[in-house]
Parts: C-alpha cells; structure tokens; sequence
C-alpha cells in the first residue's frame, strides 16, 4: 500500500506535462537512443531513484526483437523504481487494456505493471500497480495485463513497470489497447475547454492574509456555506463558466474587509446577483419520501442569517432543480459513488497560503456535507465542524501544521477510508523517519509485541513475543495514545488502535527505550529503529503475502485466506474441499480477488439478497435515496453444504466486509471476532491544496434488513478475541475458536 501512495504522489509531482502527441511509443523496446535511452520510455521519479534502479538496454535477454529493459536495484536509499510513460487522453472509448512481458530474478519483494488515469487537474481517477498480484522471485517470462475502466475525463495516461526491493526485472513488448483498438492507431479527440480551465489568475497563490476576529469568524463560515451551495446548485458553475476556487479568492478581501455583518451580507448578496440568472420557480417542489438522509443546508436559510431577499433566491435555485451535467461533481457509471472532477491539486503549494487553507476547509466541508452518505453518523455536527476548523486552518502556521489540519479534519467524518493518501515529508518527520523492526498490536487494552520481521539484528533476543511494552521513550503508551487519535482517521476506536500500533513505534531517534512488563518483571530495553526507506527489505508480515491460498488444515478442515486467493483456483478448491468437515475463510485480510459472486454461488444453493446501498445524485445535492437490494449466488444442487465459519477482525476493511455481507447470506455461516473496520463502500478520491490526496466512502452500504455497516462493522455471531497469554504461548486463538465450533458434534 505505501507503493501505491508513493505512485500516486510521485507521479503527480515529478513527472514533466510533456504529452506524446506523437504516436511512435517505442512499446516493443527497440529504438534505442545514441545515449542509451529509450524515449518517451523515462526511468524513476527524480534523480535518486534513477540512480538507485538503473534501466538499461539489454540485448541477451528479451522477449523479442533486439532489446528489453532490464531494471535492477543498485542501492536500497529508494524504496522502488520504476520505468515509465506519459500518454494523453481524450481518446474515445471505455476500456484500456494494457500488457507486457515481464522476466524477473531473485525479486525479494515484488516487481510489476503500473497504469494510472489523471484528469486535467492532475486528480487521479483509476490505477493498479498489480501490488496483490505481483510478480516475485524467479520466474520466465510472462505476459501480465492491466485493464481500467476509460472516461472522456483521463487527461493523461501513466504506464510502465516497477522494482520494489532487491532483485532485477526485464520489461518487453508492451501493447495497449482501447476498446480493442491499437492506441498507436488512434488519435486523441479535442477536449473541450470551459470558461473555468482558463481563468488561472490565482494559480500561484490568493494574496489573502487573514486576521481572524469573532465577527470574522462568524462572516467565514456563512461564505464557506454560501460557497459550497452555490458551486453545487448554481447552473452557470454546474456548466463550467467559472472558476470557483477563483471566485472565491476574488471575494475573499471584501468579506475580511467587511465592517459587520450586515456589510458582510450586502456583498454576499450582490455576488449572487452579479452571477447569470437561472430559471427558478418561486417554490421547491416537496422532497421525495423515500430518501434515507435529506439535505442540510448549514445556517443558510435561518433566520437572522441571511437577507430574506437572499434566502428567497438560493430557494428559487432549489425549485429550479440541479444539472443534469457538472463540470465539478458526477456519479460513477454503474457503481454510483461521487465522481469529483476538476478540482485543482495545487502541487507546488506545500504550505498554502491563508486563502488557499480556507478553501481547503472549504472544498472538503461542502463534499462531505452534499456528497458523503454516511453524514448522519458523524459524531460531530457538521455545521460545528465548518466553525470550530477555521480557525485550526488559519492558524497552522506551517506545512506540518496544515497537513495535521487536514488529518484532523478527515477524522471528523469517522471514516476509515477517510486517511491522508499522500506522502508529505513535513508529516512523515513528525511521525518519525525511523521505525522499529517488530509488529505489535493493542491486545486486551495492552501494547503486546505480537510477531518479528526476518532480518531484525538479533531483535529477538532483546523483546520478546506477548511482552506488554508500558512506555516508549520515556512516555506512557496511554498518553501516546491519546496524543495521536485526534490525528488518526478511522471508523471506531478498534481501527484506531490499529492504526496506532502500526505507527506508534516510529520516531526520530536511532534507538527506541523502551519500558517493558514481560511476567512479573519490568524491563528496559534499548533496541534500534530503521529508516522507513529501508523497511521493504524486510520480509512485509503485514501483508502475509506467502499464505496458500487455501489448504487442508487439522481435522481435515477447509481453510480459505481471501488475501491470495484467486477465482481459477475455485475449481481445484471445490475438488480439495469435496470431503472436507467444514471450512474456515480467514478474512482477517484484504481480498485479492472480487469473491461475492464466483465463491458466492460456491457456498449458496440458489440467489438470495445480501446488500442495500444508497446514493446520491447531482440534482438534489446532499439527498441519498436507497436502491433495490442486490444478491448473489445460483441455483447450484452440488454447493458447499457444510459449516462455514468466517473470521474478522479490525484489518477487516470495505472489500472484506463486502465480501463477508455476500457470505453470510449462505447457510451454516458462523461470523467470529470483533469489531470490523466499519468502512464500506466505493471510494471516492478527493484532492485538497498542496496536493494532499484523500478518499470517503462514497455509497452506503446496508445488509437487507436495512442494517447498516458503516462504523459498526459486519455482523458478528460470536465475540472472540487475542489475549496476550495466547500471543505469549504462539496462539492463533480465533483459528482455534473456528476449528472448535467446526467440530462441536462430531
């Protein structure tokens, strides 16, 4: 996952915007450049990664033709390289396909294709770096494929290839295809140009200081309303004539300026004016009766607020419906979860200015407030939110703090999808560059050392597995705890925590104290920490990515892990399984593969619904409305007709809990563990100044009976918990709890 980061923001920050209009690709490798180079083919993301995973032309070893790329890593200072190309877009059509071959030896980690969409905002809208489904160790050559879904909105096409960790990769003969078509054969159509893509007046920053003063205060969070409704329900924004953030900046002086309210509301007033009339009716039509969650429109029509001749004209943009087409909002095709386009990145604004972290607030609020389905659970009134993080975002007088900023206001929305994407080197000094080399967990309300990298120097012999760490670096574990929540996004406490023990163990220093209870005895131990950069030599046991993807376990048990797992085993599991007691699908993992309706129709022996989602739309902005249950499975006389019992816990997350809902519509299904991540959903990506990348949940995600998952998790049939003697003792309890019920009556 922190490749897949790394891409995301590399890609957009350090690759030049010199598109190929030319259409010699050079995909089969084979014009080679007097100074060795293969153009457009570039190698890395800046210098060090060029230096660290050198690209040459190698004419021993190729799938075809004269040359192949080979790539290895010659130092480990970068944790991956990679070999790539920019394309445009505005091709006609909905599918790319791209392949090439790949040769690898002695891959430590993984090596494979990357592809990558952005729209013309740099705002990524599709990607897969085959990161589940790599290529490790040695193997032959291979033909690998990478297929995304298309859109008239991909301004730009990244491919190429990665090295992640030690090893050497050969990459050969690519093609991509869009709809089947030859890209080398086709010609990009001419993009449309708005009104809003060529107003760049404040591209390089607003020009605003603010000085905050109650009044002030109280003048920003009406315009930050005012802003949002306006960008979302007024048809000349909708049509792409304006550049709202523009706009924004362009008002900002006046209202700062404002004497009082009521001068506020004056200049508040006559910029809705000044913008082109619409056809409004004097009223709204009444709001449909089955929508689940219905508008909130902040403090914009209460009273004492706005001029009742103001809140006379936002109604009439109400009664006069939303746009069938905007430039800045969309729902995606077939799925439904806000498609957010057009949306400024601003790369280059590391720290933005006052005017531009006000917009950052801004921009966030109103996406939540119109387009997050799950709004009814923040603890928080939104509205609050809006006028308690003004001034946090005024204030934070550096990148760090503005970057805390934005991570704290991601977790107000109590999402675990909701986590700061992108790397920001301000944060990751004030996480700690360096990190020591053991997991650990929150068990029974304890900080317990639960597993070990393979190469960590003898850690072994200092800590020890089950022992209960109190302090690190002189500090309480509890008031570290603490510390971090504000700063650590997630759906509930238990994923919380879970976040915390994967970070807590960071920090600056060379060696981490630690104060240590292992028994009755109270240790302190000094042990070293390692340079993030250097953590993808170590064997990643968070991932378990060397688990089968199923096998018989003791007492002739069916055990299936969803994170390897591939749909062309099926068939092989169902002959290994035909004799089987029962089965145990472990998904205390992310799936490797869609399995609802492949290993659904499996284990259930005709269809049955097993999830209700809800959406919203462009037309009624911040109205969700729930959809006719969906189901899965078929007719099947030979399906699975034994116990099943599924295992989860707080790494269970979105596509696991999805897949868990479509199993547990099959008979005989037992759900054991705790609390889930409580984050279902299509992901919806969101970009903020200064290139901070984020996601929410972007549908709401419901059993049948309308019970809902989001922060409460899957539905669990059987609490079962770690305890750190287990840890101690080497115990896969929860695995063993599984095989119990298994074999309860035999």
């Amino acid at each position: 996952m922190l490749i897949r980061k790394m891409i995301l923001l590399l890609v957009a920050a350090c690759i030049l915007p010199e598109l190929l209009f030319s259409q010699q690709l050079n995909l089969d490798m084979e014009d080679l450049k007097p100074d060795g180079s293969f153009a457009p083919w570039k190698v890395g993301f800046g210098e060090q990664q060029a230096k660290s995973y050198p690209v040459v032309a190698d004419s021993t070893e190729k799938k075809s033709g004269k040359y192949a790329l080979r790539m290895n890593q010659s130092d480990s200072l970068a944790q991956f390289g990679t070999v790539q190309m920019i394309l445009p877009g505005g091709y006609e059509g909905s599918m790319i396909k791209y392949s090439a071959y790949l040769k690898s030896k002695d891959v430590k980690n993984w090596a494979g294709l990357w592809m990558r969409f952005d729209d013309n905002q740099g705002k990524t809208l599709a990607f897969d770096n085959m990161e589940k489904r790599s290529v490790k160790g040695t193997t032959d050559w291979n033909e690998y494929t990478i297929t995304l879904p298309y859109s008239k909105n991909v301004a730009s096409i990244y491919l190429g290839a990665l090295l992640a960790g030690p090893g050497t990769i050969w990459f050969d003969k690519c093609s991509v295809l869009i709809d089947g078509q030859d890209i080398q054969q086709l010609k990009p159509a001419s993009r449309k140009i708005y009104p809003a893509d060529q107003d760049t007046a404040f591209k390089k920053g607003s020009g605003v200081h603010i000085q905050l003063t109650p009044g002030r205060e109280k003048n920003l969070l009406v315009l930050g309303q005012l802003w949002g409704f306006l960008k979302y329900h007024h048809p000349a924004v909708a049509a792409g004539n304006y550049n709202w953030d523009a706009e924004l900046m362009r008002l900002l002086p006046s209202v700062l300026a404002a004497k009082n309210k009521q001068e506020c509301n004056m200049l508040l007033e006559k910029w809705v004016d000044a913008l082109p009339k619409s056809d409004v009716r004097e009223k709204a039509a009444p709001m449909p009766a089955d929508m689940i969650l219905r508008p909130d429109y902040g403090s914009l029509f209460e009273k004492n607020v706005l001029p009742l001749t103001l809140q006379k004209k936002l109604k009439g943009l109400l009664a006069g419906g939303g746009a069938a087409e905007h430039y800045y909002i969309g729902m995606m095709p077939g799925v439904g979860n806000p498609e957010i386009k057009n949306e400024r990145v601003y790369a280059d604004m590391k720290y933005p200015d006052d005017g531009y972290r006000l917009l950052a607030l801004y921009r966030y609020w109103n996406l939540v407030n119109y387009f997050f389905p799950y709004r009814s659970l923040i603890d928080h009134n939104w509205n609050k939110v809006l006028e308690e993080m003004i001034p946090v975002f005024i204030h934070a007088g550096n990148e760090t703090a503005y970057v805390l900023a934005c991570i704290q206001l991601f977790g107000k929305v109590s999402d675990s999808h909701a986590v700061l994407l992108s790397r920001n080197d301000a944060l990751e000094q004030w996480r700690g560059k360096l990190r020591a080399p053991f997991e650990v967990k929150f068990i029974e309300d304890k900080l317990v050392v639960t597993r070990f990298y393979t190469d960590t120097l003898n850690i072994q012999e200092q800590i020890k597995r089950g022992d209960v760490i109190q302090k690190i670096d002189g500090k309480d574990v509890g008031t570290i705890v603490k510390e971090l929540l504000p700063y650590t996004p997630a759906s509930n406490y238990p994923t919380q925590l879970r976040e915390i023990a994967r970070a807590i163990l960071r920090g600056n220093k060379e060696y981490a104290e630690l104060l240590v209870q292992r028994g009755t005895s109270i240790l302190n131990i000094k042990v070293p920490r390692f340079p993030m950069e250097q953590w993808f030599g170590f064997k990643n046991i968070l991932e378990d990515t060397g688990k089968k993807s199923y096998e018989i376990i003791r007492d002739h048990i069916g055990y299936i892990y969803p994170g390897t797992y591939k749909n062309s085993d099926l068939d092989a599991i169902k002959k290994a399984f035909a004799d089987t007691r029962g089965m145990i699908i472990d998904m205390r993992c992310y799936p490797s593969e869609f399995m609802p309706f492949t290993f659904g129709s499996y284990i259930k022996p005709a269809p049955g619904n097993f999830v209700k989602f809800s959406k919203g739309n462009i037309q009624t902005p911040g109205a969700f409305y729930m959809i006719p249950p969906i189901s899965n499975g078929s007719r099947n006389n030979d399906y699975y007709n034994r116990k099943i019992v599924i295992i989860v816990n707080e790494t269970t997350q979105s596509q696991a809990e999805y897949t868990t809902m479509a199993f547990q519509s099959a008979p005989n299904i037992t759900v054991i563990g705790s609390t889930t991540a409580g984050a279902d959903g299509n992901v919806s990506p969101i970009y903020l100044p200064g290139n901070i990348y984020t996601w929410f949940s972007g549908i709401g995600v419901f059993y049948p009976d309308n019970t809902g998952t989001q922060r409460v998790g899957v539905k669990i049939d059987q609490v079962v918990k770690p305890t750190v003697e287990g840890v101690r003792q080497g115990r896969d309890e929860l695995l063993e709890k599984a095989i119990s019920i298994l074999n309860a009556g035999k």
